[in-house]
């Protein structure tokens, strides 16, 4: 983990074990939108290292597509959570 933030922020990095060739830091952030009733979820995801720049296109799309997924899972959840009437105004 490289930063908890209660309700702003959660990051965390992944590294090979030789340092410099390849890392990965992902991370969930969170922005109180409007009077606060809503909020905007971004999630990010990025490499480094020699080998970071070298990730293929192929697996950068399955898991820019794995994200969807989870996102609309995450959205579907929290407005399960409230009145419908109330979850996209």
């Amino acid at each position: 983990m490289t930063r908890v933030e209660p309700a702003r922020e959660l990051a965390w990095r992944s590294a090979a074990p030789v340092p410099g060739s390849f890392d990965a830091t992902h991370r969930f952030l969170l922005e109180p939108l409007d009077d606060g009733t809503r909020t905007r979820f971004t999630q990010v995801e990025t490499f480094g290292g020699v080998a970071g720049a070298l990730v293929p296109g192929p697996l950068r799309d399955r898991l820019r597509a794995g994200f969807e997924t989870m996102n609309e899972a995450l959205r579907e959840r929290a407005e399960s959570t409230i009145p419908v009437a109330d979850a996209r105004e």
